[in-house]
C-alpha cells in the first residue's frame, strides 16, 4: 500500500507513529529492554507491504503523531493545541486531495475525540458502543513475551483440579474526601471538553481489586496473585530494576492457567494482549470493550468474559470453563491464544492489514 505523510506536522520531540517509523529515514531497530523491541518484527516487513509516496499518488495519509500526544497521558492534561492545529492540517491538505487518512490514538484518553472529520482512527482505548463508523480497535502493543523471555517456546500449562488464576500489577482502591474530589473535577472537566459523560478512570484500579478479593476468597479457583501499590510504567527506576519486575511479571504468566484482565485508567488492558502472546486464557471483565480484529480473532472462544456489573460470578465461570477442557483440549486453546496473537493482534500481525480493515484498495 502507498502511504504520504507530512512530518513537517510532526511534534520532534515524540516519536513517529510506528506504523510509519520503519519506512523513515534513520530508523534503527532494538533497544535497551524488551518493550523498546516490540515493533522490531514489524520493522523488519513493513517495507514488504507500505511504500511512501507523494499525496497525489497515495492510497493512505497517515497522521505522523499519535494523538496521544495531543490529548496527553490523562484527562487532567491540557491538550496541545498548536499541535493538534498542524495535524488537522495534514487532515485537510489530503481531504483537498481525495485522500483518506487515518489516525492513531493510544493511551487512557484514546475514547475521546479527534475533530478529523471522515479520518479513520485506530484506538487503543476506545468503547464498543461510542466507536464511529471510520473507527478501528487498536490492540495494545506489548512485547513478545514468548520470544524475548522464553528463548521462542511456548511454555504450555498442563492444569490441576483447580484453575489457578494469576495477576500481577497494581491494585488498590482509591476512596475518600480526596478521591471524590479528583472524581468530581474529572466529571466537570470531560462533561465540558466532550461533552459527554465518562466512566471515571479510577473504574479499572476498584474493578481490579473487587475482582481480585471475589477470587481470594473463593473455593472455587487457586490464586497467583502479586499486588503492587504503585504502578511500574510510571516510576524512575533503573534499566536493571524494570528487568526484574517484567521477568517477576511474566513468571506469573506462565506459572498461570487464566490471567485476570481489567481494564486501568483507560479502556483497555496491555495484560490481555500480554496473556495471549504468552498463549495463557485471559478473564477478561468487559467494561465495553472495543476489540481489534473481531472477524479475525476467534475472542469468545480463546477467553473467560464476566460483565463488570456481574463481578461476582467470576469464580463460577472459571471453574466451570476449567473443568470443560481437558489436557489436550487445553494445551490446544492455549496454542490457539498464542497463534491470534502472533497472526492478527502483534504489529507485525496487525499493521499489515489496516488497508483491507478500512476498506482501502489501490488507488
Amino acid at each position: 500500500m502507498r502511504l504520504a505523510t507530512d512530518l513537517s506536522a510532526h511534534r520532534e520531540d515524540v516519536p513517529v507513529v510506528p506504523y510509519l517509523a520503519p519506512l523513515l529515514p534513520g530508523w534503527t531497530p532494538g533497544g535497551p529492554t524488551a518493550w523498546d523491541r516490540r515493533f522490531d518484527a514489524w520493522g523488519a516487513v513493513a517495507s514488504d507491504h507500505l511504500q511512501l509516496v507523494d499525496v497525489e499518488d497515495a492510497d493512505l495519509v497517515v497522521i505522523p503523531t499519535d494523538w496521544y500526544w495531543v490529548r496527553g497521558p490523562s484527562w487532567a492534561t491540557r491538550p496541545d493545541r498548536a499541535l493538534a492545529r498542524r495535524l488537522r492540517e495534514v487532515h485537510e491538505r489530503a481531504r483537498r486531495a481525495g485522500v483518506p487518512v487515518v489516525a492513531f490514538f493510544t493511551g487512557d484518553r484514546s475514547c475521546d475525540g479527534v475533530g478529523l472529520r471522515g479520518a479513520a482512527v485506530a484506538r487503543e482505548g476506545g468503547f464498543a458502543r461510542r466507536m464511529g463508523l471510520r473507527d478501528l480497535a487498536l490492540p495494545a502493543f506489548a512485547e513478545d513475551l514468548v520470544a524475548e523471555h522464553r528463548g521462542g517456546v511456548l511454555p504450555e500449562r498442563s492444569a490441576g483440579d483447580r484453575p489457578v488464576v494469576g495477576f500481577c500489577g497494581l491494585a488498590g482502591r482509591r476512596s475518600g474526601a480526596a478521591a471524590a474530589a479528583r472524581l468530581a473535577a474529572f466529571r466537570a472537566v470531560v462533561a465540558v471538553r466532550e461533552r459527554r459523560l465518562d466512566p471515571s478512570p479510577y473504574l479499572g484500579e476498584n474493578l481490579r481489586t473487587r475482582a481480585l478479593e471475589i477470587l481470594d476468597r473463593s473455593p472455587l479457583v487457586d490464586t497467583n496473585f502479586v499486588v503492587r501499590s504503585s504502578s511500574v510504567f510510571f516510576r524512575d527506576a533503573a534499566t536493571t530494576d524494570l528487568d526484574d519486575v517484567r521477568r517477576e511479571y511474566v513468571d506469573n504468566l506462565e506459572s498461570s492457567d487464566y490471567v485476570l484482565c481489567v481494564r486501568g485508567s483507560g479502556n483497555y488492558s496491555y495484560r490481555l494482549y500480554e496473556a495471549l502472546s504468552m498463549g495463557r486464557i485471559p478473564v477478561v471483565v468487559d467494561t465495553d470493550l472495543a476489540l481489534p480484529a473481531p472477524a479475525d480473532v476467534p475472542w469468545g472462544d480463546i477467553a473467560v468474559w464476566v460483565r463488570h456489573q456481574e463481578l461476582d460470578r467470576l469464580p463460577e465461570l472459571v471453574a466451570a470453563h476449567h473443568a470443560a477442557l481437558d489436557d489436550d483440549e487445553r494445551h490446544d486453546l492455549q496454542r490457539r491464544a498464542r497463534a491470534a496473537w502472533v497472526e492478527h493482534l502483534s504489529p507485525q500481525g496487525w499493521f499489515p492489514h489496516l488497508g483491507e480493515r478500512l476498506g482501502l484498495g489501490a488507488r
